[in-house]
């Protein structure tokens, strides 16, 4: 009897895969349908051909007809019309062909998961550093990783933020450092730390105080909408700045959220000074240098005139000699002695824009946590020279050819090797380790990701 022939077929092999929906209400269906019948079914579909279906599956043309017979009777249906140039799928074919291709993913999604849920991952991961190894304490995640999954290799390579999530995408790493946070859907960004940069400014760009100019504080510099500077009366020889903030444009407000600028408020603190007025530092302006024109582009594009710049650059020399890296050498400075002061002053910070700066042509996380820092005072620095790697910019900076953003302790670094100058307010980005969406589930990644953590916890 045809059925009891079913059963005994059913039982003389073992089962593949189990496929409901896939038979039409009037046919019988076997108790299982073998998954290489589905397959067959779907490759020849998708070639036309016997010929080219037979050799993808790396089958002869006999046993790959035998299989869609043996398909087409256990549907009770014709699939394929047979043509003397290939094979056309029958009405019924084109109706079962989606459901086929739906269990075949379904069971190729059921042997990853199953590959991924294994006590113990193994495989390779190739990581991207996006700066020096030390920074990242490489050789710690090497030895936390190793340790809970000794059957994972960890390979390195260099990589830089802008670059690493294209790389993910193309499956040239499986995993990267970067800094910020893009909030791409095929993305995962795990933040593992807060990095702290600072602006660093060669000490040969800060104007010593004309003699004419009185050790005060400058009168207020109007820069329209942006921002306005209110002085006090001073008092018993005493003098305070205050500086107000404009008000926090919404256009503005997430880029800032996202990146970590600080934010302004009726709270938010005001620069003051309550001591007098700092005697500025003796560095001395370059040669032919014009403090009045000190940074400013040709035709005086800043809308101020040579005698508002001038108190501006007052401020900017008074306020990095009392609160900025040491104008020589400090082999003992270290990270902690970064100064800590929020800025909020108009004239400082245009000042500070006009100087020359290092700046990428690339939306480099520093460099966009920077310009909406000042985008309040509707200031953009003025670009000197482009550039974007690390070594490239800290020679620059050394060499006196621009104001940069770096690191925290890079800054350090270059106070106690080169006597520059650091910006007060401090500023920050988020470090993260990053790895494709779709591949959350695989252990291996997920070991590294909770290495990473621990390393930086």
């Amino acid at each position: 009897m045809p059925g009891s022939s079913g059963a005994r077929m059913a039982s003389s092999s073992p089962p593949a895969f189990g496929v409901t929906g896939l038979f039409p209400a009037s046919a019988t269906p076997p108790t299982v349908m073998e998954l290489h019948l589905l397959r067959a079914f779907a490759t020849v579909a998708e070639s036309g051909t016997l010929t080219r279906a037979a050799a993808e599956l790396h089958l002869s043309q006999s046993a790959l007809s035998g299989q869609i017979r043996a398909l087409e009777d256990a549907l009770g249906v014709t699939l394929f019309r047979r043509r003397a140039r290939g094979m056309d799928l029958t009405d019924a074919g084109a109706d079962l062909l989606p459901l086929a291709r739906k269990a075949l993913d379904a069971a190729t999604a059921l042997r990853r998961k199953a590959e991924r849920l294994r006590a113990q991952p193994t495989g390779r991961i190739t990581l991207g550093l996006n700066t020096d190894p030390a920074f990242l304490r490489m050789v710690a995640l090497h030895e936390a990783l190793g340790a809970a999954c000794p059957d994972v290799a960890l390979e390195f390579t260099m990589t830089q933020t802008m670059t690493t999530p294209e790389l993910l995408r193309e499956s040239v790493i499986d995993a990267g450092y970067r800094y910020g946070q893009e909030f791409a859907p095929d993305i995962v960004e795990h933040p593992l730390r807060d990095v702290e940069i600072r602006i660093v400014i060669p000490a040969c760009m800060v104007p010593a105080l004309p003699a004419s100019l009185p050790v005060t504080c400058p009168p207020a510099v109007s820069l329209g909408a942006a921002a306005a500077t209110s002085v006090r009366a001073p008092r018993k020889g005493r003098t305070r700045t205050e500086a107000h903030p404009p008000p926090e444009r919404p256009e503005w407000s997430a880029a800032v959220r996202r990146h970590g600028a600080p934010q302004f408020g009726e709270d938010a603190p005001r620069f003051a000074e309550d001591v007098p007025w700092p005697a500025a530092p003796t560095a001395p302006p370059m040669p032919g240098q014009d403090i009045s024109r000190l940074g400013m582009p040709p035709g005086n594009a800043s809308g101020l005139d040579d005698a508002s710049n001038v108190p501006a650059l007052a401020l900017l020399a008074a306020l990095l000699g009392r609160h900025g890296g040491m104008p020589a050498p400090r082999p003992d400075y270290a990270p902690s002695d970064l100064p800590r002061l929020p800025v909020h002053d108009a004239s400082a910070w245009h000042a500070l824009s006009q100087l020359p700066w290092i700046w990428p042509t690339c939306d480099c996380p520093f460099h966009r946590t920077v310009a909406a820092r000042m985008a309040p005072y509707n200031l953009r620095p003025r670009t000197a020279a482009v550039a974007i790697d690390e070594p490239i910019v800290k020679q620059l900076v050394a060499t006196g050819k621009g104001v940069a953003v770096l690191r925290a302790d890079e800054t350090a670094q270059m106070v106690r090797d080169h006597g520059v100058y650091v910006w007060p307010e401090p500023l920050s980005v988020p470090l993260c380790i990053a790895h494709r969406t779709d591949r959350s589930d695989d252990p291996a990644l997920r070991a590294l990701v909770e290495a990473a953590r621990a390393v930086w916890r």
